[in-house]
């Protein structure tokens, strides 16, 4: 049964669906998971709550939260059939996928150089507590390179900024270059 504000939302009403269940419409990406809560369920978990997308009769997708409940037979108390209340969450994945990419620039800001495009100090802290750990866990020595640009403040009084800027960039190519 899928009720009239489904059918307005997905276009599946009577005799569009012909075969199968709701799994059937789920995503390809998604579909194991639906039909592992679908075990869960008949295995005697009392409800679930999922999200995954779900094939449109158009042939497009929705995301989709649905909250599953498990009706037992009155007699036998087990599972004979699952109550499924549905939500459209397009939007709200939508904006959840705005928030990660605004998230992973504002990571990439707050890690990279923006004049050399390497990382910066607080990248470095993060990388080099990570590798020491790894060293030692794995008893294996670790190196570490420094580059100390002598006397760059004479560079930039004798040529300006703008060029002190553009051998930094230089610079820092050509130890990623090496590295």
């Amino acid at each position: 049964y899928f009720s009239p504000a489904v059918q307005k939302l997905t276009g599946w009403g009577p005799g569009k669906l012909n075969a199968g269940s709701f799994v059937d419409l789920a995503h390809p990406d998604d579909r194991a998971r639906v039909e592992q809560t679908l075990r869960d369920l008949r295995g005697g978990l009392s409800g679930a709550l999922i999200e995954y997308r779900v094939r449109k009769w158009d042939g497009s997708y929705y995301w989709a939260e649905e909250n599953l409940r498990v009706i037992p037979n009155a007699r036998t108390g087990k599972p004979s059939s699952i109550l499924n209340f549905s939500r459209d969450i397009t939007e709200r994945k939508a904006l959840e996928v705005k928030l990660q990419d605004a998230y992973k620039s504002v990571e990439a800001q707050a890690t990279i150089d923006p004049l050399t495009n390497i990382a910066n100090r607080r990248l470095f802290d993060r990388a080099m507590t990570k590798e020491w750990n790894r060293a030692l866990r794995d008893r294996r020595p670790l190196s570490l390179l420094i580059l100390d640009v002598d006397l760059f403040k004479n560079y930039n009084d004798c040529y300006g900024h703008p060029s002190g800027d553009q051998c930094l960039k230089v610079i820092a190519h050509s130890a990623q270059e090496v590295a």
